[in-house]
This record gives structure tokens, sequence and C-alpha cells, in this order.
């Protein structure tokens, strides 16, 4: 009778990790669909009729960095 009860609850607590996961993955989507297309969709596209470039990425390809300081200025930058 014991062993019974014991296999019940591990059915019952598979059944809820089961639902918990599908419950998870169901939010997850709904809110990173909705922030996509409510708020990232339309900041890209703004941005693009007004020609903004938001990660400064040019055509031309890569920038020339400036080097100033020496070497161990970068290991304390604060």
């Amino acid at each position: 009778m014991g062993t019974e009860i014991k296999e019940i609850f591990k059915e019952i607590k598979e059944g809820m990790r089961i639902f918990g996961e599908l419950i998870s993955n169901l939010v997850n989507t709904t809110l990173l669909l909705a922030a996509y297309i409510f708020v990232i969709g339309p900041t890209a596209i703004i941005g693009k009729m007004m020609g903004k470039n938001f990660l400064g990425t040019e055509k031309e390809g890569w920038k020339e960095i400036q080097k100033d300081g020496d070497e161990k200025s970068h290991y304390r930058q604060f």
C-alpha cells in the first residue's frame, strides 16, 4: 500500500513538472514575441526611416582604434 501511494505522488510530481515546462515555454514565447512586435520591430523601422545606425557599424568596414595611454592604463579602467 505504501509503495502505491509513492508511485501515485511520483506520477503527480512528473505531471506537474511537464505542465510547468509547457506553461513556461508558452509564457516566454509570448512575452518575447510581444516585445519584438511592439518594441524592437517599430524601433528598428523608425530608425531605418531616419537613417539611424544603432550598432555603430559603418559600410567601409572596421574602424581604426585610437591608442591612447600605455598598456598599464588599461588594467585600471575605473
